[in-house]
């Protein structure tokens, strides 16, 4: 152990001048570019999330409500607060649409995400001070919708990170002043023709030899009184030769009582079945889930480019990565926060330099049912991984019932076989039951037990003939006090246990423990630890794998805020035996003139043989306004390994923007990559210069469509020989006004001319497009 650590100790002094030099050259960099004199920076696409106090009428509803943080001003949850007050929220995700009657009035109240304006009967713009954004799929809205509108009195104190509400009386919940079902009935009466929005999605990208296109159509309708949303998702490609494919289609119901959904849909059994894509019939009562809810380990899985880089970010902060060697990623064992929303994202690394980003939210939050209602969701249909009329190989049934049973305890069962259509003896393929009965005990307010007893049976054909069943079991013990909160876990999974639509067998037994403690208003500590031994080895055979992971974060007074992760991660059975991640992230805002930003990765393995591997990267940003007219960004990166003892990648992008007028608008932008991986070249290896100027513009202030147009300039700069060419871009879009008679539309073509491989792509969208009939209204 000791010889362990001196070589961690070696490798990590050895490689810490090369990670610093990037990291320090990066903010020196920006330093300089911070001298220039800068005026206020608006913070519209910046924000943070905190945990903050909530305190209504006095009284402390919840020490740990999250809010959206953008500057010293907040965001807050538009349909938790308005069912406080007793006022239904009518909100269409898909359209970004939240709607409610007002109160005091009985005007519908329209609010569109992303847009600083709100309507009030139709036709009323009201000016808001931030623009509402999406969060953990509902809206958020900044405080004076709040007041304006719901009829609150809200006070926010960012020294103490407070937020206070007083709610009038007349407008509680349970006043009868303004009844739910009243208010929700009011906001949307469907008609007996098609009633929008209607999204509409096309892209095309062409070249010389072949040519990809998507055409997506979404839209609600309305038929005799039957609200309806729709579906369609089709594409095709010529590549060599001309293919088209059906690859969505879904009807949805949404009712009050329940949703129905025929069709694709991705199916949550919240803590068991993440995202699985059925195309079937799906069911919910009173809803179908739309995210996943996790009460233990997280599991992220998904498709991904061959040999493609994945990396998982929890909280905004590297916590594993790893190669899609059969084009896949798996991420079972996530550590989430015991409670509050833990956000997660994953960023592939295509091997064409590209990068997709994905991010969605789990929380630990037990799944508790009030008492006398209940919630269940059930699914059957064929696995939709193809398009449509390509023959599937699995079907997927499934039911989830949660219902509470007893004022204190919520009781579950949930039933899932997986299985092929078709199982023939000498294949390697997996039929598997899955049943889990569980409750949830409710025992104070602040300490739950949770229990779930599992039994499965599965067939593999290519090694037997008969069905073979085993067991699990799982307790979990919770607990939250005011300032932190702590759970544990204790669980048994059997050698042959298969959870639901799993195809490895989970053979493990062991415990989970994790915590969040908030140490002051300003600052939470978050550690999780896992241990546990395979199930078909005995106890005095090594096998114990041990995992750690520690996040920090705080906010300071000073607009500072930081945060630092960990992961240890020790696995006598891999033949690396210890690895781990370490992070560092932190902003700054300079009296709310500009923002600077910087972070570090390190990333490190050993074995006994080859040692310590290590792998590191740093980024730093900085925004800031040069003028009233004059905007300046600036981001800067590098990474690198002690491998090839190397900065392996670095780059830059430098952006200036400048009004001209008040619709007249200048943008210059120039980037390095070493190496570059957006440009394809004739040498293994290149770098990229590029300069790119673009215009944008208008009629008029009150003009809806606007237009833009700029040229790019690309230098690609290879070892023997240099390839330059411009691209040329136009771009189009107009903006919905919320009324019927307005579309929201945009139009882009982009030109390349390679001599080698000239390109043009093509987009055109159209989104919050109202189309609407006499006899309808719109949502």
């Amino acid at each position: 152990m000791r010889r362990f650590g001196e070589k961690i100790i070696r490798a990590i002094t050895g490689s810490i001048y090369k990670c610093g030099f990037v990291f320090l050259l990066s903010v020196g960099l920006l330093l300089v570019a911070f001298s220039v004199r800068a005026a206020e920076l608006e913070m519209d696409a910046a924000y943070d999330l905190v945990v903050v106090s909530l305190r209504i009428n006095g009284v402390e509803e919840d020490p740990f409500y999250e809010v959206v943080l953008q500057e010293q001003e907040i965001l807050v949850s538009l349909t938790d607060l308005a069912l406080r007050s007793g006022i239904a929220v009518t909100w269409k995700h898909r359209e970004g649409i939240a709607s409610f009657v007002r109160p005091t009035d009985g005007k519908v109240v329209v609010i569109a995400i992303g847009q600083r304006i709100m309507r009030i009967g139709g036709d009323i713009p009201v000016e808001i001070k931030s623009a509402p954004l999406v969060y953990n799929g509902l809206p958020y809205v900044p405080l004076d919708v709040i007041q304006e509108v719901l009829g609150y009195l809200a006070e926010w104190d960012y020294d103490v990170q407070v937020l206070t509400l007083t709610i009038q009386k007349q407008n509680m919940a349970g006043s009868g002043e303004l009844p739910a079902a009243e208010g929700k009935s009011s906001v949307l009466q469907p008609g007996h023709d098609i009633y929008g929005p209607l999204h509409f999605d096309f892209s095309l990208n062409a070249t010389q030899n072949q040519y990809h296109w998507k055409l997506g159509l979404t839209g609600p309708f309305s038929t005799a009184n039957l609200p309806l949303q729709w579906h369609l998702g089709v594409g095709g490609n010529q590549s060599p030769a001309s293919h088209f494919q059906l690859q969505d289609l879904a009807i949805e119901y949404q009712g009050s009582f329940f949703d129905l959904i025929l069709g694709d849909a991705a199916v949550f059994f919240p803590g068991y079945v993440a995202g699985r894509p059925v195309r079937g019939l799906t069911f919910g009562l009173p809803e179908v889930p739309l995210k996943p809810y996790s009460l233990y380990k997280h599991q992220w899985n998904g498709e991904a480019p061959l040999d493609s880089i994945v990396e998982l970010y929890i909280d905004g902060l590297l916590y594993s990565k790893q190669t899609a060697a059969a084009g896949r990623f798996n991420f079972d064992e996530i550590p989430i926060n015991s409670f509050g929303i833990t956000k997660l994202e994953v960023k592939i690394l295509k091997p064409d330099g590209s990068v997709e980003t994905m991010a969605r939210e789990a929380t630990a939050t037990p799944f508790s049912q009030p008492y006398g209602s209940g919630i269940i969701t059930a699914a059957f249909g064929q696995r939709a991984e193809k398009a449509w009329f390509v023959p599937e190989e699995r079907y997927f049934f499934g039911i989830d019932w949660s219902q509470g049973f007893l004022p204190w305890l919520t009781t579950r069962a949930v039933f899932v076989r997986e299985a092929p259509f078709q199982i023939r003896a000498g294949e390697a393929v997996v039929a598997s039951n899955s049943l889990i009965l569980g409750s949830i005990m409710n025992l104070s307010d602040q300490i739950g037990l949770l229990s779930d007893f599992m039994l499965s049976g599965y067939w593999v054909p290519s090694s037997m003939a008969t069905q073979v069943n085993d067991i699990a079991a799982r307790t979990t013990l919770r607990w939250t006090g005011e300032n932190s909160g702590v759970q544990g876990t204790l669980y048994y999974y059997g050698p042959g246990y298969y959870l639901p639509g799993a195809l490895h067998p989970e053979s493990n037994y062991g415990g989970t423990m994790s915590g969040t403690w908030r140490l002051s208003s300003a600052n939470t500590l978050n550690l999780w630890y896992d241990v546990q031994h395979p199930a078909e080895l005995p106890l005095n055979q090594p096998g114990w794998h041990h995992q750690c992971s520690l996040r920090y974060s705080q906010y300071f007074k000073n607009s500072l805020s930081l945060a630092a992760g960990t992961r240890v991660e020790y696995d006598p059975l891999d033949e690396d035996l210890w690895s781990g991640v370490f992070s560092l992230n932190g902003r700054y805002s300079a009296n709310g003139q500009a923002t600077l930003s910087a972070g570090g990765i390190l990333s490190w393995t050993w074995n006994s043989t080859e040692g310590t591997s290590l792998t590191y990267s740093s980024e730093a940003a900085l925004s800031a306004r040069i003028s009233a007219k004059s905007n300046l960004d600036l981001k800067l990166f590098g990474n690198g390994d002690n491998v090839n003892a190397i900065i392996t990648r670095y780059g830059g992008i430098l952006q200036y923007q400048h009004a001209l007028t008040d619709v007249h608008k200048l943008a210059f932008t120039s980037t390095y990559m070493q190496p570059d991986f957006n440009y394809q070249f004739s040498h293994d290896e290149h770098s990229a210069l590029t300069a790119d100027l673009t215009w944008s513009g208008a009629a008029s202030t009150e003009a809806k469509t606007q237009f833009s147009a700029g040229i790019t300039a690309v230098w690609l700069i290879g070892n023997n020989d240099n390839l330059i060419f411009p691209v040329l871009k136009l771009e189009a879009f107009q903006r919905g006004s919320g009324t019927v008679s307005k579309i929201g539309w945009r139009a882009a073509l982009e030109y390349t001319a390679r001599a080698d491989a000239p390109a043009v792509v093509l987009t055109v969208r159209i989104d919050s497009a109202s189309i609407v009939t006499p006899g309808g209204i719109a949502s």
